[in-house]
């Protein structure tokens, strides 16, 4: 969360499930652009672990 606090800010994200509940969507409200997309893709060293694991399954 405090590498999420970086970028976005937490408090007004909002969450929701699919309509099958198969899947969380967010919408998240970011003040760093360039930073969160280092963050979800994969090249951040907290992130990296979670994201070869979607990326895997």
């Amino acid at each position: 969360m405090a590498e999420w606090r970086k970028f976005a800010i937490p408090p007004k994200t909002i969450a929701a499930a699919t309509p099958d509940e198969g899947a969380l969507m967010l919408k998240v409200f970011v003040t760093d652009e360039d930073s969160m997309k280092n963050f979800v893709s994969g090249k951040n060293a907290l992130m990296k672990p979670i994201y070869d694991e979607c990326i895997e399954s």
